[in-house]
């Protein structure tokens, strides 16, 4: 009986890890490559809306002011100086014609003269 019982613990020990290293597999596989998903940007863009408000949580008034696409400015300002290693050159078609509020969450320039950054480490 306690034979039985064992070799039943073992198999369902057994069981147990083999379906965790399937499962740990799939999860590696799923999240060797986040940005694949469709909703990727949406993700990204969220850390960023929620650094920013972080980052800036001082100025709850200026927050609040903000609208959808105060918000999309100043995430996609945030994305674009990310990506600084990809253009060299400032994007001319860009307009730089933000709102009051995002020019006040906006930081100033990174250290290398161009590129916004947030005032506080907030990513």
């Amino acid at each position: 009986m306690i034979k039985e019982q064992i070799l039943e613990t073992v198999e369902v020990r057994h069981a147990n890890e083999r379906a965790f290293q399937v499962a740990l597999e799939e999860w590696q596989t799923a999240t060797s490559t986040p940005e694949e998903y469709p909703t990727w940007m949406q993700f990204y863009a969220n850390a960023l809306q929620d650094a920013l408000r972080k980052a800036n949580a001082r100025r709850k008034e200026t927050l609040g002011q903000m609208n959808v696409e105060d918000w999309r400015l100043a995430v996609g300002r945030e994305m674009r100086a990310d990506m600084w290693y990809q253009n060299a050159e400032p994007d001319s078609g860009l307009a730089q014609s933000f709102s009051h509020a995002v020019e006040a969450i906006t930081a100033s320039s990174n250290g290398n003269g161009n590129r916004p950054k947030v005032s506080a480490a907030a990513v």
